[in-house]
């Protein structure tokens, strides 16, 4: 059975490209989160979104971007409390 939750993470100046960012995937939003935390900790990257695939959309993240040439860049939509 295929894990819900995908967790990508990355650099704000150089975010890797699609699934170039993928750092882990799980079966609930809090493993995700800490493959997530403890990702960005080991990796030193600056940012890390979860998707929930069910959902098709990004529920959970922590950091932003530079503004670049397609405007401000930020690593989540929303997140869960």
């Amino acid at each position: 059975m295929e894990k819900p939750f995908i967790v990508f993470c990355g650099f704000t100046y150089y975010p890797p490209p699609g699934w170039y960012g993928y750092c882990g995937d799980a079966e609930t939003l809090d493993n995700a989160k800490k493959i997530a935390i403890d990702t960005i900790k080991d990796c030193d990257f600056d940012w890390w979104q979860i998707v929930d695939l069910g959902k098709k959309e990004v529920v959970a993240g922590n950091g932003s971007g530079h503004t670049g040439l397609f405007g401000k860049v930020d690593a989540f939509v929303k997140t869960e409390a």
